[in-house]
């Protein structure tokens, strides 16, 4: 009989449930903490790549999951890192979580990975003054699930740490309480080793870190630039290192091969060209590199006039101090001359004691500005009085240019009008939509409100019905998201004050800002640009004006051209901004553009420092060098302005700065201050790069990753994988549809359908030549726990044996529907336990080939490491197999004439074997189930081979027992005259038992379908008048 739906629900539960739970292409939308756990339906598009996936795999075979993962930025990493966290939840080995995130990138974390990937109300919790009170009247229960999301300077408080209005609240007390069971800290170079003497944040996590049974660390710049560093990085994964790191430290030969073992072993790290190379196309767009010089005209005078005065400032701080804090002072004058103006002033006017200078690279990297007023307070007593006076006589010209808006100001905003109005006049590679960076909050502030200004002067109006429009459609999207209602009057406030819908021209353009003042609108602006999109989905130009807020760990790729409104010094914060638009899920080119102001001091700045150390990296650590020149300046044509742009090579503009260089010789300090940061960072940055190239995933490993996968996880990547799940709801539900996750969850209801199913113990593939098989699950284990498991198809012999796992079994199950040629044996089949010895000798060859992987890519490295440091790891262990005890017989079949006439040529000794082993093999059978066997009838001429007394319903019972052998898989048997007279006769008691597969001499290789002649569904042939046959068939 064809597949009923309790069939169908109980073969695809067999099938769906260790995909869903194990298999990465199904986990990545399972849900292990909801009730009942299930696949989700996430409101964004997410996509498997072959390098997350090879992550998950490596994790399946370890004792102890702890790894860094370093990618790119924009690879995936949070994606990877729930994947793992799923996988541990489901296996049992994680029920205590500890994610530590800038506090940044906790919203980030919370309203979109986790809510659209493993929300669960009551699991959830994110560490704050509200709700460490309640966390800790909980207590430590072990059973309770529990996931924390915790900020990174908050966790490590405690009530012993005072703060401006009293002491903390118990933040680390709690923290370190709690036997954790994973931790996950994102942006893991935050946790660092650069000074001799760890910072109060590495002190008290490092701890945390070293006792978790596993650990992910999270970083698209694992290393903060020395060797110190990044081995002590390595060592809170390795702890077992921990006594050799001074050793591997000073010794460079022994430091390389260390890094090559860990890599792709604890730490990995991939590259947007190796991920290119793995998916065989191109997920990341054309970067294009532009550097933006921007022409000064008349006030070119007051800006030199401001390098000198810098130049000046410069001599007179302490010369004890590191020369980029120089560096950091010049760049914070040149960049925002009206801005540090101020600060100096207030300074010198302030005249207070100096305060300590601490000088880190978080500091010099992430707050420049209280650094600038930190290093001025402390020279205080070294600046001359005249400084100050000539710094209010600039701050009074810089005000007045400030207000009108500076070069640099118009350039932007000009370049912006141009992609507003579809100038022919701009390059193909800067349209789009724009983030301009800077890293003052105060030149965001200015920015905004004079661009919007600048294109009100330009026929753009703000219209404020459809920025309240664009609001209410944001809030929209924002419920549908699930976050909080009774926050939603708080965004709607936020969304308000931090953006602008200004229209002209049938334009729509919206002019955002986003800094430490409005930090929770980056979680709101996917949604803003959605609706955005949404109202006006053609010719909409988006503009976000964003400090460094925005440069770490958010999805921004709605936006495609970076601009640095101030060239970063670091590359590392380069690489960074870019990495917001520039990663997955981006569907248009991108670019960025560095803006440069044509004075000789920035000039010389830019060309002799960042631009130099840009290059001298390569695609692994910076995206793409510099490319060409783009210059970008005001001109005054008949009372208006228009903005002009032109190209020119990189030789040109090299030539052209060394004319100059040699034309202008003055300011020999400055110089020699550049030259010696441009060592001291050349130094820095070579180191950066031997780490970063010897720890980066090796082309070696890389090319072996797309067999691991197919061999785990029978898939060979994602648009397999959708097309697999999305044919087999048209097969098993018979509808179609183009969305994975959706469909992978109507198989999920349907499979696991609360009426339940049947699993049926014997299918009939009914195609010419099919030779029988099985279907089953595998588990595969380390030490007893089972660490992974996959369905498993075989069939066929010898050199045409087929085995398939994982979603190869399901795209064979939906193929085979669709064809139409399963068929259910809804009759008593006997005997088929013994025959599962066939898929028990499976199980060996899967878990030997799977080892062979583990082998090949983890312990081999594993082994080299220990033997590098002497020491004993024993993280990666190989699987043990065991086969689950539900398993689905496969079985072909064989015309009953075509069968008849084989059987006829066969010699009369094999037909006489054929009868005595199958009678025998049968009787055997109802032994077993306590019957009496009275008569065995081989080479007796009686209408029945076997009589028994069997325990029944009333009693004992006779039954009449006729057997029928076949060597190959017929279930057609056809009984002779006295036969069927004696069966109409006895209907109840009379039992055909037809045992086929007997070409195979080893009884548990036979099938066995046993049935009562009044149930068995028969064709009464009449061969003569008087003779009547009954044809039993047993194909469904």
């Amino acid at each position: 009989m064809p597949l009923d739906d309790e069939s169908l629900r109980g073969l695809l539960r067999l099938v769906l449930e260790p995909l869903l739970v194990y298999n990465p292409f199904l986990l990545l939308y399972y849900n292990p903490l909801t009730i009942p756990p299930g696949p989700e339906i996430p409101l964004t598009r997410y996509y498997n790549y072959l390098h997350q996936i090879a992550i998950y795999l490596d994790a399946l075979p370890r004792r102890r999951v702890r790894v860094l993962i370093g990618d790119e930025v924009g690879l995936g990493k949070t994606i990877e890192a729930i994947r793992l966290i799923k996988y541990l939840i489901s296996v049992g080995e994680a029920k205590k979580i500890l994610i530590i995130a800038p506090r940044s990138l906790i919203r980030q974390w919370l309203h979109y990975e986790i809510r659209e990937l493993m929300y669960a109300p009551g699991v959830l919790r994110v560490l704050s003054r509200r709700s460490i009170d309640e966390l800790m009247r909980q207590g430590f229960d072990g059973d309770r699930l529990l996931v924390l999301l915790a900020p990174m300077d908050l966790v490590k408080r405690g009530s012993l740490d005072k703060h401006a209005k009293g002491a903390y609240k118990p933040y680390y007390e709690y923290v370190s309480s709690v036997k954790w069971d994973l931790i996950v800290i994102d942006e893991a170079h935050h946790i660092g080793f650069t000074s001799p003497r760890e910072s109060m944040r590495t002190e008290r996590l490092r701890p945390l870190c070293e006792r978790a049974k596993h650990l992910i660390l999270l970083s698209a710049t694992p290393s903060r630039g020395t060797h110190r560093d990044m081995l002590r990085r390595i060592s809170l994964l390795v702890p077992e290192v921990s006594s050799k790191l001074r050793q591997i430290e000073k010794n460079p030969s022994l430091r390389k091969k260390f890094y090559e073992d860990v890599s792709d072993l604890f730490v990995y790290r991939r590259t947007k060209e190796q991920v290119n190379g793995l998916e065989s196309k191109r997920v990341f767009t054309s970067l294009n590199s532009f550097l933006a010089l921007v022409r000064l005209s008349e006030y070119r005078g007051l800006y030199e006039e401001l390098g000198r005065f810098t130049g000046e400032l410069l001599q007179h701080l302490d010369t004890q101090g590191s020369v980029l804090l120089k560096i950091i002072i010049l760049k914070r004058a040149l960049s925002s001359p009206h801005a540090f103006l101020k600060t100096f002033t207030r300074v010198m006017e302030k005249q207070g004691p100096p305060p300590g200078i601490k000088v880190s690279d978080r500091m010099i990297e992430g707050n420049p500005d209280v650094l600038v007023e930190a290093v001025l307070s402390y020279n205080l007593s070294s600046i001359p009085r005249q400084l100050h006076e000539r710094a209010l006589a600039l701050l009074d010209k810089f005000t007045a240019l400030y207000q009108e808006g500076d070069p640099a100001f118009k350039a932007l905003a000009h370049l912006l009008h141009y992609v507003a109005t579809g100038s022919k006049e701009l390059p193909q590679e800067l349209r789009g939509d724009y983030i301009v960076f800077s890293e003052y909050k105060d030149t965001v502030k200015y920015l905004y409100e004079k661009l919007v200004g600048f294109f009100e002067s330009r026929g753009f109006k703000p219209d404020q019905g459809l920025k309240q429009e664009v609001v209410e459609k944001s809030l929209k999207g924002i419920e549908e998201r699930g976050l909080s209602p009774r926050n939603l009057g708080k965004y709607r406030a936020l969304i308000w004050d931090s953006m602008e819908i200004l229209v002209g021209r049938g334009i729509w353009i919206l002019v955002a800002k986003l800094s430490s003042e409005n930090l929770d609108f980056a979680y709101l602006l996917p949604v803003v640009v959605e609706a955005v999109d949404i109202l006006k989905p053609q010719r909409a130009l988006k503009i976000l004006l964003s400090t460094d807020v925005a440069s770490e760990g958010l999805n921004l790729q709605d936006f495609n051209v970076v601009v640095n409104y101030e060239t970063p010094w670091s590359p590392v914060k380069r690489e960074q901004r870019i990495g917001r638009v520039y990663r997955l899920r981006q569907l248009r080119n991108c670019s960025v553009v560095d803006f440069v102001r044509d004075t000789k001091v920035e000039y010389e700045f830019y060309m002799k420092l960042l631009y130099k150390l840009l290059n001298i990296l390569d695609q692994r650590l910076v995206l793409k060098p510099v490319e060409s020149i783009l210059e970008l300046y005001v001109l005054r044509d008949y009372g208006g302005e228009y903005l002009a742009i032109n190209e020119e090579s990189v030789g040109s503009a090299l030539v052209t700065l060394y004319e100059k260089y040699a034309r202008y010789p003055e300011q020999r300090y400055l110089d020699e201050a550049l030259d010696r940061a441009y060592r001291e960072l050349l130094e820095k940055l070579r180191e950066y790069k031997d780490i970063a190239e010897e720890l980066s995933s090796k082309l070696s490993n890389l090319d072996r990753l797309p067999g691991a996968i197919k061999d785990y996880t029978g898939c060979n990547n994602q648009d397999e994988f959708a097309n697999t799940i999305n044919a087999a709801v048209e097969a098993f539900l018979g509808r179609w549809t183009r969305d994975p996750p959706r469909a992978l969850r109507e198989l999920y209801e349907y499979a696991f359908d609360p009426r339940g199913g049947r699993m049926p113990l014997l299918l009939v593939v009914d195609e010419p030549g099919f030779p029988g098989g099985w279907l089953g699950v595998v588990d595969l284990m380390i030490d007893g726990v089972v660490r992974y498991s996959t369905p498993v198809l075989v069939y066929g012999d010898g050199d045409n044996k087929k085995i398939c796992l994982g979603l190869d079994v399901l795209k064979w199950l939906a193929e085979k529907l669709r064809e139409g040629v399963l068929r259910v044996v809804d009759l008593g089949v006997e005997g088929l336990s013994a025959d599962m010895e066939r898929l028990e000798k499976v199980k060996w060859e899967i878990a030997r080939k799977l080892n062979q992987v583990v082998e090949a890519n983890l312990r081999r490295k594993e082994r080299d490491l220990e033997k590098l440091l002497g020491v004993n790891i024993g993280s990666v262990g190989f699987f043990e197999p065991r086969l689950r005890p539900m398993a689905v017989r496969l079985m072909g079949v064989q015309g009953a004439r075509e069968y008849n006439e084989f059987i006829a040529s066969l010699p009369l000794d094999t037909r006489r074997w054929m009868e005595e082993a199958s009678v025998n093999y049968v009787a055997g059978l109802y032994e077993a189930k306590g019957c009496r066997i009275l008569e065995r009838n081989i080479g007796v001429e009686k209408p029945y081979d076997i009589l028994a007394e069997c325990p029944g319903e009333g009693g004992v019972e006779r039954l009449f027992i006729e057997v029928k052998s076949h060597l190959g898989q017929v279930l057609v048997a056809e009984l002779t005259e006295p036969e069927t007279e004696f069966a109409e006769a006895n209907p109840r008691n009379y039992v055909v038992c037809n045992v086929a597969g007997l070409a195979d001499k080893e009884p548990e290789y036979w099938t066995t379908i046993c049935g009562v002649y009044a149930d068995l569904p028969k064709t009464i042939i009449k061969a003569t008048r008087e003779e009547r046959r009954a044809r039993i068939i047993f194909k469904p």
